[in-house]
């Protein structure tokens, strides 16, 4: 899971081509958050980018754990 698409480029470019599962964006397990959306860097957000981005990030944690449930069960 990445944050944003340097990270998912990365992870991916070390992974290589060894069949492991899909690296994916985190947003991508928010149903609300757009097709390819990344978490924003939250010091760009002004006052108020930290609570944007935590609240980003539990809701797409929230899709995150009900993919991983519903994998395992």
């Amino acid at each position: 899971v990445a944050m944003d698409r340097d990270n998912l480029s990365a992870i991916q470019r070390l992974r290589g081509d060894r069949g492991q599962p899909d690296v994916r964006l985190l947003r991508s397990f928010d149903a609300d958050a757009p097709t390819g959306a990344a978490v924003p860097d939250p010091y760009a957000g002004g006052p108020d980018g930290f609570g944007h981005v935590l609240d980003l990030c539990e809701s797409a944690c929230r899709g995150l754990l009900a993919h991983v449930t519903a994998r395992l069960t």
